[in-house]
């Protein structure tokens, strides 16, 4: 009952946000932001109905202390989606308080990498670093409909079934109880988006979701230090390749933003919709997700898993930023021309 409770909270506030947004005119997307994907102006503060439904996970001592922590993190994407304009600086210190209270709540610290012992002087300052980086990886990829929210389900689905046959179900019942109002959310945003994630569910769900991950290594030190790396590690590459485009081959500011990331390229440079370039997303993430869970206590497939995602990721974008089409004239011009928008990119882009 408490599960669906959840879903119908955070759907029922989805559809009140976004009735009282539109009419109110405030928290909308604007659509001509230089990386967006979307032709049509919808609020962007779904992140709100998943945050007030997961409060019901209070009740729960270790859920309570999940969702107390991620405050901090959802309340830096609230006022970004509010009034705009908050320097990334400032949303990356307000992340870490989060990333604070979740040491101090839960005690999950990355304290090894299997036969390699980190020093004890930098297992706390690693595992923040690590917390804000995944958190904010999950912003970068909510580009398209329901792949954010999608790719944290699958994640938390996964930690929770992990848990589950390691002998955890506490971790594994407050896993789908977070779960649920993710749901309620993503029927508003896939496939048709009524509603987007904002800056606020994706800090708070990406918190959540790597809190998840350090969680499940601290409470079963059986399983492998590298799964939840696997499961978690398409945003992560999406980030480091993303500066290292920026600041090494475009000579952009690490944090500017761009059309040039993996979702982006697959939507505006081939004939598939929106969806369907997340859904494929969600299906490749899946399978190795899938792959490291039936492995889940041995390290070196987790390692083989995060070669086999860089080698396609790469592959496929290399694939994408070449793609070019010839008009009737002769004209070789990206795809995204008949789509309708601009050129995205030029056929060279590393």
């Amino acid at each position: 009952m408490g599960l669906v409770l959840a879903f119908g909270l955070s759907y029922g506030l989805g559809l009140v946000i976004i009735w009282l947004a539109r009419k109110g005119k405030f928290f909308l997307d604007d659509k001509e932001k230089s990386h967006g994907v979307h032709k049509e102006v919808v609020p962007r503060i779904g992140g709100l109905g998943i945050f007030l439904a997961s409060l019901l996970l209070l009740r729960d001592p270790l859920g309570g202390k999940i969702v107390l922590a991620g405050v901090p993190a959802f309340l830096a994407g609230f006022f970004e989606d509010l009034i705009s304009g908050i320097a990334p600086r400032v949303r990356l210190t307000i992340m870490t308080f989060s990333a604070i209270l979740g040491v101090q709540l839960l005690g999950a610290t990355v304290n090894d990498l299997e036969a390699f012992r980190i020093p004890y002087f930098l297992t706390v300052p690693l595992t923040l670093f690590l917390m804000v980086g995944v958190t904010n990886a999950i912003n970068i990829i909510d580009g398209l409909n329901g792949l954010a929210s999608g790719f944290c389900s699958i994640a938390l689905i996964v930690f929770a079934v992990a848990g589950h046959w390691s002998g955890d179900t506490d971790f594994a019942l407050v896993l789908s109880r977070l779960i649920f109002p993710i749901m309620g959310f993503f029927v508003l945003n896939y496939p048709r988006a009524q509603m987007f994630l904002g800056d606020s569910g994706a800090y708070f769900l990406g918190f959540v979701t790597v809190q998840a991950g350090l969680l499940l290594i601290h409470r079963n030190p059986e399983i492998s230090r590298f799964f939840p790396l696997l499961v978690l590690f398409y945003p992560i590459w999406e980030v480091l390749f993303s500066i290292f485009r920026r600041r090494f081959y475009k000579k952009f500011h690490a944090t500017a933003a761009d059309r040039l990331h993996l979702h982006t390229l697959l939507y505006k440079r081939t004939n598939f919709s929106n969806p369907m370039a997340a859904s494929l997303i969600l299906i490749g993430v899946g399978i190795l997700s899938l792959f490291g869970l039936a492995l889940f206590h041995r390290s070196l497939p987790q390692l083989i898993g995060i070669g086999i995602l860089v080698f396609f990721y790469h592959t496929i974008y290399k694939i994408l930023v070449s793609f070019q089409v010839k008009t009737k004239e002769g004209d070789v011009v990206s795809l995204d021309k008949f789509r309708g928008g601009k050129t995205i990119g030029h056929s060279r882009v590393a």
